[in-house]
């Protein structure tokens, strides 16, 4: 049995993998609350740890795993390669590993030309040639963090924020005309993307993550874009990337 944890800035994402059955994801939103979900635990051969946080809360894992289970945890690396991935970054070290590992599992899951998109606070695309060479990507504020940097400065305030209600049309007031232009504008840059030449592909697969991923599914759909929601990609990706042990 394997433990695999994506360590979010608000949240841990974790589950259990066994060679027979892969287990629901599960959210703690503190790292207490994920000892108490461990102490139910038996113990696992391994635990995999891909995290944005922190040392503290990483320290916090490594011991109480050593003090419970007599195991140490590994964490997820950022590499020039893995699992058939190769990155287009001349500093590995200036990625995000949860971008990383999300690439992994989408281009692993693919086998083809692939763009993965996680629409959370931020809003990531990444696109993967058919011989997995990563030929780069985007990072811009995601929906909502577009709605409030409007509103944070200029002299924009709506009534209504909510990006579930999002379309891809004009808008007839200011609430739509904001919140269906942020829409649109990312929708048209993934089209771009898309159907980028140096992809050298004529069907590209784009894999959707993150809080609004739904909004983005539906809105492509109407562009007549085929997308598939992947909500795990992160923890997918723990399997297939370098890691090293926490101290």
């Amino acid at each position: 049995m394997v433990i695999e944890l994506d360590v979010g800035n608000s949240r841990i994402k974790w589950r259990v993998r066994s060679e027979l059955e892969l287990g629901a994801t599960l959210t703690s939103t503190t790292v207490v609350d994920l000892f108490s979900e461990f102490s139910k635990l038996s113990e696992p051969a391994e635990i995999l740890v891909a995290s944005v946080r922190d040392d503290a809360s990483l320290n916090e894992i490594t011991n109480w795993a050593k003090t419970n289970w007599g195991i140490t945890p590994k964490l997820a690396v950022v590499s020039e390669q893995a699992s058939g991935l190769k990155n287009s970054y001349a500093d590995i070290s200036r990625m995000g590993v949860d971008r990383w590992l999300a690439m992994l599992a989408a281009y692993n899951q693919s086998q083809s030309a692939c763009l993965v998109v996680d629409a959370g606070t931020a809003l990531t695309i990444d696109a993967i040639d058919g011989a997995g060479q990563h030929k780069g990507g985007y990072i811009l504020p995601g929906l909502g963090l577009g709605v409030s940097a409007l509103e944070a400065n200029t002299g924009i305030r709506l009534q209504q924020k909510e990006t579930s209600s999002a379309k891809l049309e004009l808008g007839k007031n200011t609430e739509a005309a904001v919140l269906n232009g942020i829409l649109s504008q990312a929708i048209a840059l993934i089209q771009n993307v898309a159907s980028d030449s140096s992809l050298a592909a004529a069907q590209v697969d784009i894999l959707l993550s993150g809080g609004d991923a739904k909004v983005l599914h539906q809105a492509l759909a109407e562009r007549g874009l085929t997308a598939k929601m992947c909500p795990a990609l992160v923890l997918d990706g723990l399997a297939l990337a370098e890691t090293r042990e926490l101290n």
